[in-house]
């Protein structure tokens, strides 16, 4: 776990990480997960690894869910998103 927590780490230009899997270590970090990573949430078998599609999916419903929210309030997202230039 601790391999791929470090190549994922970004760091200065280092936007991401690339972990190849060419003798299995993805199946031993699902096992570790299972064991480490549950928080009571998981049973035996389980893994707490998704496919990312389907976390992309998440994060996009969640996307819509909170533009709406913000959009019934009468929040302009962009106005919070712009960088607040200060003049002192």
């Amino acid at each position: 776990m601790q391999t791929i927590a470090r190549a994922n780490r970004v760091f200065g230009k280092k936007l991401n990480g690339l972990v190849v899997d060419y003798v299995g270590v993805f199946r031993n970090l699902q096992k570790a997960l299972a064991i480490y990573g549950s928080g009571g949430g998981i049973n035996e078998g389980e893994t707490p690894v998704k496919d990312k599609s389907v976390l992309v999916e998440q994060l996009k419903n969640a996307i819509l869910e909170i533009t709406a929210f913000c959009k019934e309030r009468g929040i302009d997202i962009q106005k919070i998103q712009t960088p607040m230039v200060l003049i002192a």
